[in-house]
């Protein structure tokens, strides 16, 4: 993702975190934005067996649960970008996904990202927050989550450092 995800407000909930890096796993960032103008390339399937692995949960009834009450929510959730201007600061608000749909007995999910948000998601080509999606099992905090994908954001020689 591009660095201004990873240091923008997201409001995302930590089941709702998950569903959408689990979505944007799936995502192959080299990819030209333009394929991603075809709904059926920006909808992601979710399997709770992969849910419960990124979630390092014991049982996978409980990663139904968590993907029932995400789906729920995720739909409202938004990204919210704080730029300044010439006249003064700009703050744009994108919806994450289109649709979310849980799929009662199959075990899966189906999220469909906007096309405002595939930007940030694909043909990135410098300034983009990357790790491995098994870094984040067993992270109980969305707080734990944000501050990981922050100071990676600013990781890189060229992006300069925060105190």
């Amino acid at each position: 993702m591009k660095n201004t995800i990873a240091r923008a407000a997201q409001s995302l909930g930590l089941a709702e975190k998950r569903i959408i890096t689990l979505g944007i796993s799936k995502i192959d960032a080299r990819q030209s934005k333009t394929i991603y103008k075809d709904e059926t390339k920006r909808t992601i399937t979710i399997t709770a067996s992969e849910y419960q692995t990124i979630a390092n949960l014991k049982r996978e009834l409980d990663a139904y649960k968590e993907l029932q009450a995400g789906t729920e929510k995720i739909g409202k959730k938004q990204l919210i970008l704080k730029t300044e201007t010439m006249r003064g600061k700009k703050i744009t608000r994108i919806n994450w996904v289109e649709e979310a749909i849980y799929e009662q007995g199959q075990g899966t999910i189906k999220i469909c990202f906007t096309t405002k948000i595939m930007p940030y998601l694909c043909s990135i080509e410098n300034r983009f927050t990357t790790y491995k999606i098994n870094d984040t099992a067993g992270i109980k905090s969305i707080y734990a989550w944000r501050l990981m994908e922050f100071l990676i954001s600013w990781s890189t020689k060229k992006e300069g450092q925060r105190t």
